[in-house]
């Protein structure tokens, strides 16, 4: 009696030690998607992100697995293991000559005289990337300008 006590207690706590299956890695197929889940993009442990003149490496990316990044892996246009990553500005310069009036936080406001109100509404993630450098009065616009 007591070895089938023991075989029964055996096997109940072999089961609940059993790893289950790993579920299928969600696949996004574009980086509105992506951003529901991952405000700042995802990548890879080893990603390291290629960067052209007027940008600084994006860091603020979520790590995934492969599975999941591979998933995906069609979002990553620039083939630098990081999918969707949120652009960061080195100056406004450069900021300036894809948004030329700034971009801001929807209802933010101008702090100047006569304010900025053209500026191109953006969203949180891309806002707090670019923020410490490029809003230097914190009106929750970067680099406005008319």
């Amino acid at each position: 009696m007591f070895s089938k006590i023991l075989l029964v207690g055996a096997l109940t706590l072999s089961t609940i030690f059993v790893a289950t299956p790993a579920q299928a890695a969600t696949k996004y197929t574009t980086c509105a998607a992506v951003y529901k889940v991952y405000p700042y993009g995802m990548g890879i442990k080893a990603a390291k992100d290629k960067v052209t003149t007027g940008f600084s490496p994006a860091s603020n990316f979520k790590v995934v697995s492969s599975a999941v990044y591979k998933a995906s892996i069609k979002l990553d246009a620039d083939k630098d293991k990081i999918i969707c990553e949120i652009p960061k500005y080195k100056n406004c310069t450069y900021l300036n000559k894809k948004y030329p009036h700034g971009a801001g936080l929807k209802g933010a406001k101008d702090k100047a005289t006569k304010p900025v109100t053209n500026f191109t509404v953006i969203g949180v993630p891309f806002y707090n990337t670019n923020k410490a450098a490029l809003d230097r009065d914190k009106d929750n616009i970067l680099c406005e300008k008319k």
